[in-house]
């Protein structure tokens, strides 16, 4: 079980998910989970984040369809979290 529980939502951010995603893997502090919520992107946000989480157990993505707001999503994911959370 991971100590921490990083809860992102993401909505047609292709561009600057890279980014994200270098600063998460930079910390030095490594026993964390990222749970990630596609929240109705339309362009690769959804490709780029199952590729993330095909290279790195740590993280989990979640997909909806059309968005649901940035609070339903991670209220969503709070449920699903295995460590401790902080948004």
């Amino acid at each position: 079980m991971p100590k921490l529980s990083i809860l992102l939502s993401a909505c047609n951010n292709e561009t600057d998910l890279p980014k994200a995603i270098a600063s998460l893997e930079s910390q030095s502090f490594q026993d964390w989970e990222c749970l990630v919520m596609n929240d109705g992107s339309t362009d690769k946000t959804g490709e780029g984040l199952n590729r993330w989480a095909s290279q790195d157990k740590r993280v989990r993505v979640f997909h909806h369809e059309k968005p649901q707001g940035l609070s339903a999503s991670l209220i969503e994911m709070s449920g699903l979290v295995c460590g401790y959370f902080f948004v």
